[in-house]
């Protein structure tokens, strides 16, 4: 079994606000960044070979690198080259300036438009802007109103008005522009047509009317290509304000399908027009945008490069050295048929032929996804000395299309070196090479059980069957590289190893009673003899604190990364896990939100005084309770008269208490109890959130988990009898909610 020695980079959110981000794949900021530095590749030329998410190549190049993408979708194209531009919302204000006060039979188009989304306050009577209107999904009848009056402040949802209906009626029969926004798309066989009329069904007809105003003016306004540029951005920014994919209440989601909420929001659209500039980011400095073949000069820039030309001829020969990073979207219809229909409105029905296959497609299974893989991978085909570094990010994966991208690269000819993944990110990494020689190793079938026990085995806490998929779908194809490109792949390979995996998780002697039923879900544990393991949560914080008492001060970011190039591959930690350990041990140095350094009460010297305290209020306590005190190694209270240990003490300065807990003890029939610092309340409370052993191991052991301070209290009581401190021992437990986190920045 090949060794996963991949390294997570976590810690980076999205870090940007740029157009179409509810449709886009994620890019975790400064994620793509930190592997290039890294791996030393700064003076190489970056090649994303995909396009997916225009702030990819935009990052790289900001930080001065050479950028080469592949132009394969217009309207991400046109994000990229506009968001590059300095300058830029004034720009697109100017253009769409223009546009408004275009005149067509002495009418501006501002006269036309401005009346289509005015209301009448309920407070002053005023006519207003809405800010939108609500319809109820199947009913073709609007439910109500959105505004927020300017005059007497009177905002929120209101009924909707006759007034309302009859402007809209007003605006005569609207099936006429549904024929226009087709005609513009021009699809050239039904199955295209129906998958075009299925997303403009998403549209209102009031929306889809407005959108056709801005096209036919657009198309007969005079105006220079420049300018012309800057105008689709303005138009773009509405027509993806115009579908009603939207809820009500506004919420933040990414649009995956086709499918009206039950309640839906339709923009006002004028507004959207006049203020579209502000949703486009504003660049301090521009960046060079070029086509192939003039690449980006040293000092940075992007070059794109039809992908077209990749199956004529090799295209980058001549470039010295190269790396390869890219966002490897998940495979859906929306945006994709969305990016054909926008494209044919702004450039024209020829515009559409690079993605019209998108609109011939509805189901996309993990065997579609590794041969779409396979195509972009072998775009790149390089000739330059040394192997070829690939570095991919896949949000919002699944097992099943993970296994189609690692076997669409595999066929590609690219060697997976290793990858990990998060499940509370949603977010797959992964790292191939390309070296172009022959697999030596023999062809052999991959040994799934031995995976999954040597997963279980690292982790040694229970995790749900979905986790364990993802890590033999990984290991799985490591391990199957030596199979190389020549390999079959079959479309039930993934149920084959979804089956065998299944089949392996139901037999007593590989789990014990390690599959249980957790919030509806089972989750699964290798057989462990009590007491002998160490929880991979536990290693964790003991890594941690081991480097906070080795710096002064450090970054969170910093924390996390070196946690993960500690812990590869399937012990990746979680991110929740990595914050509360820090929430623990740390704080904050001075008002920085980003740097921390080990808490004044976490030094050694502190924490002997502590256990010294701890001692002695357990000593005086049980004196004064009345029983006798002994310290062998840990404390305990005995009867005077009968000789019998009532309760067992164990102090500790750390939360790494399940061997602890589940090991055998010598009083069986005592109270067992762990005495730890309040700070580890949130680290206890989120094991016992993890764990479901150590709930069953406090029960059947008779274990209080009680805090320093609530011993402090004890202590300080002027009357403490036994009765007293059974009553009162469990009264401050390690945590009544879940706790607030740190923010990984």
């Amino acid at each position: 079994m090949r060794e996963n020695n991949f390294a997570y980079i976590g810690g980076g959110g999205e870090g940007y606000d740029y157009p179409l981000q509810n449709f886009l794949p994620p890019f975790p900021k400064d994620v793509c960044c930190t592997w290039v530095r890294e791996n030393q590749l700064e003076q190489s030329y970056l090649i994303d070979p995909i396009s997916a998410n225009p702030m990819l190549a935009v990052s790289l190049a900001q930080n001065g690198w050479k950028v080469i993408a592949a132009r394969s979708n217009p309207i991400n194209w046109l994000i990229t080259e506009l968001i590059c531009q300095k300058g830029i919302r004034d720009r697109i204000r100017a253009s769409t300036n223009k546009l408004l006060i275009s005149r067509k039979d002495g009418q501006t188009l501002e006269d036309i438009l401005k009346p289509i989304y005015l209301t009448r306050c309920s407070g002053c009577g005023k006519e207003i802007q809405a800010e939108g209107f609500i319809w109820e999904k199947g009913s073709d009848v609007l439910h109500a109103r959105v505004y927020n009056c300017p005059t007497c402040g009177d905002a929120g949802e209101r009924d909707i008005t006759q007034q309302d209906l009859d402007r809209l009626g007003r605006l005569g029969k609207l099936d006429i522009h549904l024929s226009r926004a087709l005609q513009k798309v021009s699809p050239e066989q039904a199955y295209e047509k129906e998958s075009i009329l299925e997303a403009l069904s998403c549209y209102p007809p009031r929306a889809l009317y407005f959108c056709m105003l801005l096209v036919n003016r657009f198309e007969l306004l005079e105006m220079d290509k420049e300018q012309k540029r800057f105008l689709r951005a303005a138009l773009l920014t509405v027509f993806n304000d115009a579908h009603a994919l939207r809820h009500w209440p506004i919420r933040q989601y990414r649009f995956l399908q086709f499918s009206l909420p039950q309640r839906y929001f339709e923009k006002n659209l004028y507004t959207s027009l006049t203020t579209a500039n502000e949703q486009w980011p504003e660049m301090h400095q521009s960046i060079p945008v070029s086509s192939w073949p003039n690449l980006p000069p040293d000092s940075g820039g992007i070059c794109f490069f039809q992908t077209r030309l990749t199956e004529s001829r090799q295209l980058f020969e001549d470039i010295p050295s190269a790396a390869i990073l890219t966002i490897f979207p998940r495979p859906g219809q929306t945006y994709w048929t969305l990016s054909a229909i926008w494209s044919g409105w702004l450039w024209g029905k020829n515009a559409v032929n690079p993605i019209r296959s998108a609109l011939r497609r509805r189901r996309y299974g993990w065997f579609w996804y590794a041969k779409a893989i396979q195509q972009s991978a072998q775009r790149i085909q390089f000739p330059g000395s040394g192997p070829l570094r690939f570095f991919g990010l896949f949000p919002f994966y699944t097992p099943t299309l993970a296994f189609g991208l690692f076997a669409g690269m595999r066929k590609a000819g690219f060697d997976l070196k290793g990858a990990a993944f998060r499940e509370g990110e949603a977010l797959l990494q992964a790292e191939w090479e390309l070296d172009g020689t022959t697999p030596d190793s023999i062809p052999h079938e991959v040994n799934v059980e031995e995976i999954v026990t040597h997963c279980l085995q690292g982790i040694n806490e229970p995790i749900d069957f979905q986790e364990i998929l993802m890590h033999v779908v990984i290991q799985a194809s490591l391990d199957s590289n030596s199979l190389g490109e020549d390999a079959v792949i079959e479309e039930n390979d993934y149920s084959q190893l979804n089956h065998k995996i299944k089949q392996i998780t139901e037999r007593s002697d590989i789990l014990s009673f390690g599959m249980i039923e957790t919030q509806g879900m089972k989750k699964y544990l290798l057989h462990q003899q009590r007491g002998n393991f160490t929880p991979l949560s536990e290693r964790i914080e003991t890594h941690t604190v081991q480097l906070l008492h080795y710096v002064n001060e450090i970054s969170l970011r910093s924390i996390d990364r070196l946690a993960c190039l500690h812990f590869k591959g399937h012990l990746t930690p979680t991110g929740e896990l990595v914050q509360t350990i820090i929430q623990s041990y740390a704080k904050k140095v001075g008002q920085s939100d980003n740097m921390v350094h080990l808490h004044e009460a976490e030094l050694e010297k502190a924490r002997e005084n502590d256990t010294q305290e701890m001692s002695g209020h357990i000593k005086d306590i049980g004196t004064r309770i009345g029983l006798a005190v002994k310290q062998d190694g840990t404390f305990t209270w005995s009867d005077h008269k009968t000789g019998e240990v009532l309760y067992e003490f164990h102090i500790s300065l750390t939360a790494d208490f399940s061997n602890t807990l589940m090991a055998a003890t010598s009083h069986e029939n005592a109270q067992h109890v762990f005495v730890y610092p309040g700070s580890r309340a949130a680290l206890i409370y989120w094991r016992f959130q993890q764990d479901y052993r150590l709930s069953e191991a406090q029960q059947d052991g008779g274990w209080h988990l009680v805090k320093f301070r609530h011993i402090r209290r004890l202590a300080e009581r002027d009357l403490i009898t036994l009765e007293v401190w059974r009553d009162l021992i469990d009264s401050d437990p390690p945590m009544r909610e879940a706790p607030a986190q740190l923010k990984i920045i």
